[in-house]
């Protein structure tokens, strides 16, 4: 959903498309920094993000209730919110859209996993604070197997890994900028050496031997 938002307001401000209320490019503009804005400044977690929000922002949650010290990864996550940010500023030539996305570009690669993947989200408070997490609310969770105890690994399932590779890449290939490229080869080598002998892949790797 985010990201249709992105592309119909993107195509107002090219022109290819007529806003039901006839709003102006400026107005759009307007209310695309307003939110995003808000999303930057208030909403995110050292750059990244969960799926929704209480409007106190009290409690929020991903596929689970999240900790304040949480980002999640699994779409619609942190590397969406990027992918938003980004197509905001080829939509308008903000920089400031572009530095949103840098900051969410940052959030993912603060998370990555040693083996160059992702797990389902993002525990900035450490692992310690990511166990408890699993030992209280993940252990309550109904047909969600993965959240039930702590791996110490990454996962290919629900497009999360796969996503913040994707964004990585965008953001590298924007402007080559120099600290983007270790992260994103080390993704990519997180999907070479975790291929089967037959040509698949496992749903985690690696073996979470702790």
């Amino acid at each position: 959903m985010l990201r249709s938002v992105a592309l119909i307001s993107g195509l107002v401000l090219c022109g290819l498309a007529q806003p039901a209320s006839a709003q102006s490019r400026k107005d759009v503009e307007l209310t695309m920094k307003r939110a995003t804005h808000f999303m930057v400044e208030k909403a995110s977690t050292r750059g990244g993000y969960v799926w929704s929000y209480l409007p106190d922002m009290s409690r929020r949650w991903g596929e689970m209730e999240a900790y304040t010290t949480m980002a999640w990864v699994q779409p619609p996550g942190t590397g969406t919110m990027g992918h938003l940010f980004l197509d905001a500023y080829h939509a308008t030539g903000d920089e400031y859209y572009y530095q949103a996305a840098t900051k969410a570009a940052e959030a993912l690669i603060a998370g990555q996993h040693r083996s160059g993947g992702w797990n389902y989200f993002m525990d900035y408070a450490g692992p310690e604070s990511a166990k408890r997490w699993y030992a209280t609310i993940g252990a309550n969770a109904w047909r969600l197997e993965e959240f039930q105890h702590y791996t110490d690994n990454a996962t290919f399932d629900d497009a999360g890994t796969s996503e913040a590779m994707q964004f990585l890449l965008r953001m590298y290939l924007e402007k080559h900028d120099a600290k983007f490229k270790p992260a994103l080869d080390k993704a990519l080598n997180f999907v070479l050496n975790s291929q089967y002998p037959n040509g698949g892949w496992p749903q985690r790797w690696p073996h979470d031997d702790r």
